[in-house]
C-alpha cells in the first residue's frame, strides 16, 4: 500500500487538472450546441496520425523534467485542430492536447472546445501487479474523482473497470459534469501502471457530450483523445 501523501498528493494533482483543463475556452467561441457531430474513430482501422516522444530531449527543448519517457500517436481529423504543449512545470503534466474546432486558419475566437487531454506523471510503488491495479483503482475512483468534480455542483461517477491500454493493464474511471459555459462533458482517466518503474503516467480527458453521438462509456475510447491514449507506449530512456 503506498504511504497516504502519496494518495493524498494524486488526488489534488486530479483536481487542479480538470479546473485547468478549461483555460483555452476563455479564448473560445461561447458553447452552444453543434450544427453536425464529429465522428467516432473505428475500433480497428487505418488512422492518419502524428507521433510524439516525450522523452530527454524534448524536455531539455522545453525545460521540463521528464521521468519517464513515452510515445503517442495524435490523429488527424477533418474540422478538427489540435494544439499540442509541452507541461509548465506544474502539477507533474507533460503534455497538453487541446481539440478545437476549425482548421489552421480558424480565428481562435471561433473555435469551439471538442475535447481536450493531459498526460501527467504519477508516483505508483512497486508490488504485484494486482495490487498496484486495486491501489490505483481505489485512488482513482474515490479522492481523484471526488476532486476532480468537486467545482461543479452537477456531477455524476459512471464507474471504474480494468481496461487495457496497448499492451498494459489500465484502470479507468469515467463520470460527468456540467460545465456552465459548455454543457454536459465527460472525464475519463486513465492510470497506466509502469512495470519497469513506480514513475508512471495517467491521462485526464473531458470530452464535450455534444460534439460526438455517445451512446455508452466504450464509445469514449473512439474520440481522439481515446485514439491518442490506444497508442500510448513507455519507451526506454
Amino acid at each position: 500500500m503506498p504511504p497516504l501523501r502519496t494518495l493524498a498528493n494524486l488526488a489534488l494533482v486530479l483536481a487542479s487538472l480538470v479546473l485547468a483543463l478549461f483555460s483555452v475556452t476563455a479564448s473560445l467561441a461561447q458553447q452552444e450546441g453543434p450544427s453536425f457531430k464529429f465522428s467516432l474513430f473505428e475500433v480497428e482501422g487505418f488512422v492518419i496520425s502524428d507521433s510524439y516522444t516525450i522523452d530527454k530531449s524534448f524536455g531539455e527543448r522545453f525545460e521540463l523534467s521528464v521521468p519517464v519517457p513515452f510515445s503517442v500517436d495524435v490523429p488527424r481529423q477533418d474540422n478538427v485542430t489540435t494544439f499540442l504543449n509541452p507541461g509548465d512545470g506544474t502539477d507533474d503534466m507533460q503534455l497538453k492536447i487541446d481539440f478545437v474546432t476549425g482548421d489552421r486558419d480558424t480565428e481562435l475566437s471561433d473555435r469551439r472546445l471538442i475535447e481536450n487531454q493531459r498526460f501527467v506523471t504519477m508516483t505508483l510503488p512497486m508490488g504485484p501487479p494486482e495490487e498496484r491495479l486495486q491501489v490505483l483503482a481505489r485512488l482513482l475512483a474515490n479522492d481523484g474523482f471526488n476532486r476532480a468534480v468537486a467545482s461543479y455542483e452537477k456531477n455524476e461517477y459512471i464507474g471504474t473497470r480494468g481496461t487495457k491500454i496497448g499492451d498494459y493493464d489500465a484502470i479507468e474511471v469515467v463520470g460527468r459534469y456540467v460545465d456552465p459555459a459548455i454543457g454536459l462533458l465527460f472525464v475519463r482517466i486513465v492510470g497506466i501502471p509502469n512495470p519497469d518503474g513506480e514513475t508512471s503516467i495517467f491521462s485526464v480527458a473531458n470530452i464535450v457530450a455534444d460534439m460526438f453521438e455517445l451512446t455508452g462509456p466504450d464509445d469514449l475510447a473512439l474520440t481522439g483523445s481515446g485514439k491518442t491514449l490506444a497508442s500510448f507506449e513507455y519507451i526506454g530512456k
